[in-house]
């Protein structure tokens, strides 16, 4: 049986919903949320509204949106939406809402994402309430800086938000990645920031055939005039071109009498109040498609514009010719001189030429048809590079445990655990559990994603296929009591090109450098790992525990004996109760024995150490609890008295820990070893890409790479079959 590891999550930020796709930046929404979801990601959505439709009610739409995602709220507004620049350009957070911040605080301390995806970069600031572990993505949508000066240029007061350069800059180098509406932005802003930038130009998934009412005809008459479609918002964009096109067309319309008709759709006919007679002002549609099965040719006679032509991608994904200005195709590749007209001038001797059959239409159609297959192709590119950043971004710490540890009823499961609680504060941790038992992890105090695997035997199919492909493995930790287990899951890593680390327990403990030494600190006598903390269902309060406690291995040889029966004498003489704790041969695993130790703990211990009882364990408890203790062993005494000879005594170290003159000491704190285990996994560098994350994990696709690697595999299953 195989639990599989949880979905991958991203948080949308946006101030657009992506339904109902009836203007260009919902369009864009739900072209990156439809990336994640290709991705295979969970969803979620934070919508911070700006559009009208939102200012006096709720939409009827409502339900539909929240239905659509994992996770869907709403930030309400605290302060007025667009607002004017104070100066001559927006500052870059000028319309930020404190609102904003105060919720993502909530979210982030609640749930755990792995991406954050913000639209527009006015709302950057967001990425200053995101936790370090989140990969954070910019969707600029527009470029803003030099907005003001381009709508100056064209005599047009600017709208919406613009700002400077240098404020611009600060909202990108917030994030991690950037997104690029078209590949001309993308060059202006990697010269504006250190971040990685990639183009990923608008694309309509909404492919649809054209209904068998659009005609294919070589030349038009008054009877079946050329129908000219152009749809739109209201923005003064979109107006002041239209008017200018409308004034240059007439003209045209009058020298050629030209058997045209205009299709406008959207609210920008509004802006539109002078009446023409080739020009049929539709207004909103509610079915789109049918808005493009009556036309025969999209036109977008842009002389200025920003981002990219929503409109245009429309039009092509459905097959249909467009006749564009060079401004209004940029960020598609044209195909035909009239996909990228210079002036509005040559819009109107295209359409002439196409009015009368001197431009067959069948050739813009084709023309058409190639400029989607490229933006097709561009977009499926810019996902596979998104698809591999992400990857990269999302840097997790594999922890492989090869027993139930989360019931933390054993030392070893306490030490498991709370290996699994400090990883995770360095990085994000995945724990792979071989086990046969549900993972509970209620009782740990991390943040993780566990996969549990019931056979060994499915180890390498997991981490390749659950882990591998979907994030950047830092570094891989094997934590397993068992010599046999450990040395069959290194074999299984090493198979996949992993290099691993052994944090393990089948040696006597996890070694992570707490010495305890000789009283001249020179010889290095026992190697800790240090609880980090009490269990907290453990007392630590052993003021009424006036008593010592003795720790003997339950098969003690003579010496042991003889160093208990010194013990018990010497403590006679001072007048003080021994507890005797036997210890079990296995007391590691033991959970009889690891309730006892917090139970019979005293004010003074003493452990004898021989082959029997490693007292790496129960020394964590002391250490923490600042308990005074004594180790007595055949070859060292810790903490030692010297007698007259200057040479120890057994007699007179305990003695003289009874009579409180001494009591043992470590060489460090107790997260000592643990400080060069951060640093390793803390510090950002390189981590190669894994190869298969590249490609489509089919069993066909990876057969072709990983023949070498299930091959080693075989070879190591065998040497181990051996061994036994």
């Amino acid at each position: 049986m195989i639990d599989e590891l949880p979905r991958r999550s991203v948080v949308i930020l946006s101030t657009t919903p992506p339904i109902p796709r009836d203007y260009g930046n919902r369009n864009r929404v739900f072209q990156t949320l439809a990336l994640f979801r290709k991705l295979d990601f969970a969803v979620s959505f934070l919508l911070y509204p700006f559009d009208k439709d939102w200012e006096a009610q709720i939409p009827v739409y409502y339900k539909e949106l929240v239905s659509s995602f994992d996770f869907f709220a709403v930030i309400p507004n605290s302060r007025p939406l667009h607002q004017p620049a104070r100066a001559y350009h927006h500052d870059i957070d000028e319309w930020w809402d404190d609102n904003i911040g105060q919720y993502l605080n909530w979210l982030f301390s609640r749930h755990r994402f792995d991406v954050f995806l913000v639209n527009y970069t006015f709302l950057s600031k967001a990425f200053d309430y995101t936790p370090k572990s989140i990969f954070k993505i910019l969707d600029t949508h527009d470029l803003f800086s030099g907005r003001r000066e381009a709508f100056e240029k064209n005599g047009v007061t600017a709208e919406f938000f613009y700002t400077s350069q240098q404020q611009e800059s600060i909202g990108f180098n917030r994030s991690d990645l950037i997104f690029a509406i078209k590949q001309s932005e993308q060059q202006v802003i990697q010269q504006m920031t250190e971040k990685p930038v990639v183009c990923l130009p608008y694309w309509d998934d909404r492919i649809a055939p054209r209904s068998d009412a659009a005609p294919n005809a070589i030349g038009y008459d008054h009877e079946r005039p050329l129908r000219l479609g152009f749809i739109g918002a209201y923005n003064s964009v979109n107006i002041v071109n239209l008017r200018r096109f409308l004034e240059t067309l007439v003209p045209y319309v009058k020298l050629y009498n030209l058997p045209i008709e205009i299709l406008m759709a959207g609210n920008v006919c509004q802006g539109i109040d002078q009446s023409y007679a080739f020009l049929r002002k539709i207004g909103f549609v509610d079915d789109i498609a049918e808005f493009y099965n009556n036309i025969d040719i999209i036109i977008a006679p842009l002389e200025f514009s920003t981002g990219i032509k929503i409109k245009v991608g429309e039009a092509l994904a459905r097959g249909i010719p467009v006749l564009a200005t060079r401004n209004a195709f940029d960020g598609f590749r044209p195909y035909h001189a009239t996909q990228n007209l210079p002036d509005l001038a040559s819009v109107c001797e295209a359409i002439v030429s196409v009015a009368y059959g001197e431009l067959p239409l069948t050739e813009l159609a084709t023309a058409a048809q190639k400029a989607a297959i490229a933006a097709a192709r561009t977009q499926d590119k810019a996902l596979a590079i998104i698809g591999d950043r992400v990857v990269a971004a999302l840097r997790r710490l594999l922890l492989i445990v090869d027993r139930p540890f989360w019931g933390r009823e054993t030392f070893l499961d306490e030490m498991v655990s709370q290996s699994i609680e400090f990883l995770s504060q360095i990085t994000p941790v995945i724990v792979c559990c071989i086990s046969e038992d549900a993972v509970v992890p209620k009782k740990l105090h991390a943040e993780a994603d566990y996969i549990r695997i019931a056979a060994l035997k499915d180890l390498l199919s997991i981490v390749r296929d659950q882990v591998l492909a979907h994030y950047s493995v830092i570094g891989t930790v094997v934590i397993a009591p068992a010599a046999k287990t450990e040395e069959n899951v290194l074999c299984q890593l090493k198979a996949l090109g992993v290099t691993p680390w052994s944090l393990s327990l089948a040696g006597g403990g996890i070694n992570t450098r707490i010495v305890l030494r000789d009283t001249f600190e020179t010889q290095p006598l026992l190697e800790l790992a240090p609880l980090r903390y009490l269990p907290t269902d453990w007392p630590a309060d052993i003021r009424g525990r006036n008593y010592v406690s003795l720790f003997i291995p339950d098969a003690a040889d003579e010496w042991a004996q003889l160093a208990r029966g010194y013990v018990e004498r010497t403590a006679v003489e001072f007048g003080i109760t021994v507890h005797t704790a036997p210890i079990p041969i296995h007391h590691e695993a033991d959970p009889v024995f690891f309730k006892m130790v917090g139970d019979l703990i005293g004010q003074k211990c003493i452990l004898i150490v021989r082959d029997a009882f490693s007292p790496v364990f129960v020394l964590q408890i002391l250490k923490f609890w600042n308990i005074p203790f004594l180790l007595l062993n055949s070859d060292f005494i810790c903490p030692e008295y010297l007698a007259a000879q200057g040479m120890p005594s057994l007699e007179g170290s305990v003695r003289a820990f009874l009579d409180g003159k001494h009591r043992a000491r470590t060489q460090a704190g107790p997260d000592t070893g643990w400080s060069a285990v951060f640093r390793e996994f803390s510090e950002p560098r390189r981590v190669p890409a894994f190869p298969f994350s590249r490609r489509k994990l089919t069993a066909e696709g990876f057969a072709a790479d990983s023949r070498g690697a299930v091959r080693e595999l075989e070879l190591c299953e065998s040497d181990l079959a051996r061994a036994e």
